[in-house]
């Protein structure tokens, strides 16, 4: 009888990977649906960079600050992709503190490094897209270019500069690197200083990992969901009001209803792709009931919004522009054209060689004279 009543209190309700909420694994399906995340951005990305480097005639500042955008996502996902095809967690995890794994060092150095690389793409990839909210801001409000320009500097310092102060902080004392808390597959903010600890509904966290988390990157990212949903919503207000006032061309309208069409989708996207990691941080740091099933959801979205966002800026700022393209199609035709061309001048020159193979002969001859 006792021992059926022991059978009975084990509880087996939950994975073998997940502890209290906590997934200690990364299991592979949410590593494959990030590393194809990753693989759209870095296409997403490079195609914003390569449309401001080959067509001289679209760019401006506007262009430029999307472009410092879609070097941070290029940054960041490369690095999270680096760290998703090492597999960090069959390298790194172990819970017996005083048996390392072989090869522990070289790995974990490689993961100091991509966990450096990505916070700070990711970071400044945040604060450029705040940044190209304000110039848009200033550009239509105030309509005033020389101010729009000199922002463009304040930008470069705060963008570029606050991310390097971050990484500079936390690197040296053991906040970037490997923990198999929360993350998506890849290493990124230690939240939690001892992961080799038994995990479980009652640990807490100690204070300093939660003021590495906030300080660290949900402080902007809130600050982040304030400030470019208002811009983007003041700016969308603002424009109807003053289309409202004038009579404008079917064509003018068209144009109003893109640039609506981008304010409103830039901040949703934004959101959504971003919050999701948000929501994952604040249930590790403060829900002592951590659902397995909620966490791993949480993850999985995770892994697609914090390696999405250079896929969708393309969708915004190269399909929904008609100049971009236009260029686009217009290069990709000429392509298609040359190619042609070349194959069609192949196939003739095969053709007559097998028509003709006495022609050889006479081409040598000729270039031996």
């Amino acid at each position: 009888m006792e021992s059926d009543n022991s059978s009975a209190e084990i509880p087996i309700s939950e994975p073998p990977y997940c502890v209290g909420g906590h997934l200690n694994i990364i299991p592979g399906y949410i590593r494959v649906i990030a590393a194809i995340t990753c693989a759209l951005s870095i296409l997403g990305a490079a195609l914003i960079i390569l449309s401001y480097v080959f067509f001289k005639d679209l760019r401006n500042k506007a262009r430029e600050v999307i472009v410092h955008i879609s070097a941070m996502d290029l940054l960041t996902v490369a690095a999270n992709l680096f760290g998703i095809i090492i597999n960090f967690d069959s390298h790194l995890y172990h819970e017996d503190p005083l048996v390392l794994p072989p090869h522990y060092e070289t790995y974990n150095t490689l993961c100091k490094g991509q966990a450096t690389i990505a916070v700070f793409g990711n970071l400044s990839s945040v604060l450029w897209t705040i940044a190209i909210a304000v110039y848009f801001y200033i550009c239509i409000m105030t309509d005033n270019k020389k101010t729009a320009k000199r922002s463009l500097y304040f930008f470069y310092l705060i963008c570029y500069g606050l991310p390097l102060l971050i990484v500079v902080w936390f690197l040296p004392t053991g906040k970037l690197g490997y923990a198999p808390v929360g993350g998506s597959g890849w290493c990124s903010f230690v939240i939690d200083s001892n992961p080799t600890e038994k995990l479980d509904s009652s640990k807490k966290l100690d204070s300093r990992d939660i003021i590495t988390l906030f300080f660290g990157n949900s402080l902007w990212m809130y600050v982040s969901f304030i400030i470019i949903p208002f811009i983007c919503i003041s700016l969308l207000v603002y424009l109807r009001l003053k289309t409202k006032k004038k009579e404008i061309s079917n064509q003018d309208k068209l144009r109003m209803n893109m640039i609506e069409v981008k304010l409103l989708a830039v901040p949703i996207i934004f959101v959504f792709l971003r919050i999701w990691s948000e929501l994952l941080g604040i249930i590790t740091v403060y829900s002592n009931n951590k659902s397995c099933t909620l966490v791993t959801i949480l993850l999985v979205l995770g892994g697609i919004g914090d390696s999405g966002q250079g896929f969708f800026n393309a969708l915004i700022f190269c399909l929904l522009n008609a100049k971009v393209r236009s260029a686009y199609f217009k290069c990709i035709k000429k392509s298609y054209k040359a190619c042609k061309t070349w194959k069609c001048e192949k196939i003739e020159m095969k053709s007559r060689l097998i028509v003709n193979p006495d022609e050889i002969d006479t081409d040598q001859a000729s270039t031996q004279e």
